[in-house]
This record gives structure tokens, C-alpha cells and sequence, in this order.
């Protein structure tokens, strides 16, 4: 059985494990997107990074990576600072640089051109223990996702675990 949107059509996309990629070593892992799919589930397996800059999803529309109009929160529940507004991307707080971060990022063509997100995770480190939620959207307008990728909001901290690594699935 598939999925039946509002406007009556129909899918039976299986969800796909697209690509695994070690996070380490790279400032950045791109994953592609084929067309008609309307869910990505971003699974991420004890990363970290070598800075404290959030790490967070941006996507790219056929021409370019998306690197502002996104409306995002997140707050980091172990945390006295509140949530953050990010426009830059699907931004996830990130308190701890050497913290081992574990959990997912969902996201879903509402309508059109429109991408929902939300991510859950947890820092599973000793001594900094906590979790980290947000949510928000973009509108792509006429542009259609072909590719997401996973960066540091300052573009230069490296993913450093080692070991962990990051899923990309998609239906």
C-alpha cells in the first residue's frame, strides 16, 4: 500500500536507504534527491565536530545550495540560553564541540515547493548530557530539491568522530 496525498494521487515509493557516509575528516556530506520524493529522514550516528558552530541541513534547488529564507528554531534542553532562530539553514544547536551527537533530522515537501523540518537528538557524552529539538520550513518557490547537505553553519568546523557516521533515507 502507499501513500495517497490530498490532491487523490498515489505513491508506492519504498523508503530507500539512499547513501551511509563516514563523518569524519570533511567539512561537509552532500547526498542526492531524486525527483518526486516527498520525505527524507537524515539519521546521524555518534557525530561531532572540532568547533561549536550548529550543525544543520541546507538543500539545493537545481542551481545552488539554499543559504537563506529558511524560518527554523532549536533549543538545546540542557541549556540556560534559550532558543535560536536560524535563516541560514535547518540549524541544530550544538553545545559541546567534543560531544558524541546521535538522533534525526525529518524532512517533508508539504506542498509544492515547500519543505517542513524537524530534528531530534541527543548528546550522549558524559558530563554534557542533553537533548536538542527544533523545527521549522523553506519554500523553494519554483525550484525543486535535488540535494541536501550536512555542514557546519560556519563552514569550516570538521566532523571529527572518527566513527560516526550519517544515514540519508528517503520515500
Amino acid at each position: 500500500m502507499g501513500i495517497v496525498f490530498a490532491s487523490g494521487t498515489q505513491s508506492d515509493v519504498p523508503n530507500v536507504l539512499s547513501a551511509r557516509i563516514a563523518a569524519s575528516n570533511q567539512t561537509s556530506m552532500e547526498f542526492t534527491v531524486p525527483s518526486g520524493v516527498y520525505k527524507i529522514e537524515i539519521l546521524f550516528d555518534e557525530i561531532s565536530t572540532n568547533g561549536g558552530s550548529p550543525v544543520g541541513v541546507q538543500v539545493y534547488n537545481g542551481t545552488s545550495w539554499v543559504t537563506s529564507g529558511y524560518i527554523y528554531s532549536s533549543n538545546f534542553l540542557h541549556s540556560t540560553t534559550g532558543s535560536t532562530r536560524y535563516t541560514d539553514g535547518f540549524m541544530m544547536r550544538w553545545e559541546d564541540a567534543a560531544a558524541l551527537r546521535t538522533g534525526c533530522m525529518t524532512l517533508w515537501n508539504t506542498n509544492g515547493n515547500v519543505w517542513v523540518a524537524r530534528h531530534l537528538w541527543g548528546n550522549l557524552s558524559s558530563g554534557s548530557y542533553g537533548c536538542s529539538i527544533g523545527g521549522g520550513r523553506t519554500d523553494l518557490g519554483s525550484s525543486t530539491l535535488t540535494k541536501v547537505r550536512i555542514r557546519a553553519q560556519n563552514g569550516t568546523d570538521v566532523f571529527d568522530s572518527g566513527h560516526g557516521q550519517v544515514n540519508l533515507f528517503y520515500e
